[in-house]
């Protein structure tokens, strides 16, 4: 059946602009991203045997232009249409590398932290290939000090199903130098996070323009 044959009702774009997008089932989204079909096969049967070629919607949309070109009545042009369009969305829910450097992870927090007048602590999760999962700040000090519980943030790491993790905190003294107290919970926490499978990478102090890493100064003992 030709798409001409089908009333316009039901035809794939009408439908999209009189129910809305999400309306569509996956075949008339196929058919509205595809737009032609080809000689004897009406786009809607071009989507059709996509479906059925891939098995469900995740392998088809997970194959590549040069595979997805295989199916009769999708030219080079469209597979490779299809393929970047699903790779724009991936991207656009990719969160940006998460730097490696000391100074770097300062500057991406500094601005939320330097600010205020009691100390905060920032967490941020990583998968175990290494890509940011989460990141949260969790304020449980007042302008004298920090008492941040271990088991919370070992907690939220679990939760994310994260492989390691990464603090940082400010001091609004200016001075970003660890105290022993700082020296001691963060030897603490390191050593349970170790004992469930986690790895703190750094814990990083914010004062200012200055910046203190306690792996820089090899403090971690990972």
């Amino acid at each position: 059946m030709k798409i001409a044959d089908i009333p316009n009702g039901m035809r794939p774009r009408e439908k999209a602009l009189r129910e809305g997008i999400p309306a569509l089932s996956d075949r008339e989204l196929l058919a509205l991203f595809l737009r032609t079909g080809t000689r004897g096969k009406s786009v809607l049967e071009v989507a059709d045997e996509l479906l059925s070629s891939f098995g469900s919607l995740s392998s088809l949309l997970s194959a590549d232009a040069r595979t997805l070109s295989r199916v009769k009545g999708v030219s080079s042009a469209k597979a490779l249409a299809l393929a970047s369009a699903v790779e724009l969305v991936a991207r656009s829910h990719r969160l940006p590398a998460f730097p490696t450097d000391p100074r770097a992870v300062a500057a991406r927090y500094q601005t939320k932290s330097h600010v205020l007048e009691a100390e905060c602590l920032i967490l941020a999760t990583f998968s175990r290939r290494g890509d940011l999962r989460s990141e949260r700040t969790i304020y449980t000090g007042d302008a004298t000090g920090m008492a941040a519980s271990a088991n919370e943030i070992i907690r939220y790491a679990l939760i994310d199903g994260a492989s390691s993790f990464l603090l940082a905190h400010n001091h609004p003294s200016g001075v970003a130098f660890p105290s022993e107290e700082d020296v001691r919970w963060t030897l603490a926490l390191e050593e349970e996070a170790a004992r469930l499978g986690l790895r703190l990478r750094d814990h990083i102090i914010l004062a200012g323009d200055d910046v203190f890493s306690f792996a820089a100064h090899k403090i971690l003992k990972g």
